[in-house]
């Protein structure tokens, strides 16, 4: 599959995208403003660096290189982008178009980047083609590719290929995932390891304080806790099984999860 044929199937399943829409909506009120967004209909401000995160978890992973480089550069405009309702109040915040031409190169054309990072593994074909038509440097800051992923790309080289030769830099979690990118046709100087930025995260003193109240309020100062964070509808037995062997060994351990 090449991006011509990616992109004419993203059309003729356009109208299903509202449904996507309207379905998530009727789940979460967050998803029932701001459809213009999706579609690169809403006007926004330039901007010098786009940073793209899918979530809520690639955006905590995110902050503290945004930070660093609203420290280092204040000069500097930024937006960020998501596909889930995740904002922010440091810097201008959208959703990010769905990957037709015509929605991204729209939102391309008023958000005039000259850099974009985009967080571990959320590439799109057409954003990434247009960008760096647009002469835009291209970075896939924490990256990860596992197994599995890389075999997927593999299976579509024409779609892939191009699309991962555009990258300019690949800062990458693992020698191994280093490894995958460059076999799927990365230029090797263009990969460089940096582990993961999610191991830069700060906690800062107010929210230590917090979870030691919580603690005592749960009666469980010195119990192990761990937890089962994003956790997928038909994941809860195995997590619960877990859970169970664990309590043989300490009977006062704590689960935690966040579906």
């Amino acid at each position: 599959m090449n991006r011509f044929l990616y992109s004419t199937i993203l059309y003729l399943l356009s109208p299903l995208l509202v449904v996507y829409l309207a379905f998530r909506a009727i789940k979460s009120p967050n998803y029932r403003g701001r459809w213009g967004e999706r579609f690169g209909l809403t006007r926004l401000k330039s901007t010098d660096l786009l940073v793209h995160s899918v979530s809520m978890g690639e955006t905590l992973a995110a902050i503290p290189l945004i930070r660093l480089i609203m420290q280092s550069h204040p000069e500097l405009s930024i937006t960020v982008t998501t596909t889930s309702p995740t904002g922010s109040a440091e810097v201008q915040h959208c959703y990010l178009p769905f990957d037709l031409p015509w929605c991204v190169w729209r939102f391309l054309r008023q958000v005039s980047p000259k850099s974009c990072i985009i967080m571990e593994t959320e590439l799109w074909p057409n954003l990434v083609a247009l960008a760096a038509k647009r002469g835009v440097r291209l970075m896939l800051a924490n990256a990860r590719l596992s197994a599995k992923s890389a075999a997927q790309y593999a299976k579509r080289p024409k779609l892939s290929r191009p699309m991962l030769q555009r990258l300019d830099v690949i800062a990458v979690q693992t020698r191994v995932e280093a490894q995958r990118f460059i076999e799927l046709g990365v230029s090797p100087d263009r990969v460089t390891v940096c582990g993961s930025l999610k191991f830069d995260l700060s906690i800062t003193p107010e929210r230590l304080a917090n979870a030691k109240l919580l603690r005592q309020a749960w009666g469980r100062e010195t119990s192990p806790i761990w937890v089962a964070g994003s956790v997928h509808p038909g994941e809860f037995d195995a997590m619960l099984t877990a859970h169970r062997q664990l309590l043989a060994q300490w009977p006062d351990a704590l689960l935690i999860i966040a579906p």
